[in-house]
């Protein structure tokens, strides 16, 4: 990600652009408030939804 997309990220979702870097690198391990808040931001930008659903662990 560029450095002026990944600043304007953090700023639409109010978190300091350098945490969204360790939120998303490779030992990154973010609250589930503050992926809400970005699958939100990325939703609302890109349109982009999700689905959340549990895995069967009976089959």
């Amino acid at each position: 990600m560029r450095r002026s997309a990944l600043t304007s990220s953090a700023k639409a979702v109010a978190i300091d652009p350098k945490n969204l870097m360790r939120m998303f690198g490779p030992r990154g391990n973010p609250r589930l408030t503050n992926l809400s808040v970005v699958l939100r931001e990325l939703n609302r930008r890109e349109a982009v939804h999700f689905k959340v659903e549990p895995e069967d662990l009976a089959g």
